[in-house]
């Protein structure tokens, strides 16, 4: 699968993938990424949302500036 080539919505809508829409088709790249910062925040469980974090922080930083990573995800 392509991810790049893949719509973001699904990889939104489920915890789950969440740091795989980090890669998906955007024509906005820095409002994707504060869109998964966002949904990562609603995560309730803390172990959950932080896990989920890391692999989103590792995956976005194949696409994105470090800085803007870590400014968007800061108030996660």
């Amino acid at each position: 699968m392509r991810l790049w080539e893949q719509e973001p919505a699904p990889f939104l809508a489920n915890p789950a993938l969440l740091p795989f829409a980090t890669l998906t088709r955007s024509d906005s790249p820095q409002t994707l990424l504060q869109q998964v910062a966002t949904q990562v925040a609603r995560i309730e469980s803390v172990d959950e949302r932080q896990n989920i974090l890391s692999c989103a922080d590792v995956l976005a930083g194949l696409r994105f500036d470090e800085n803007l990573i870590r400014r968007l995800f800061r108030a996660c």
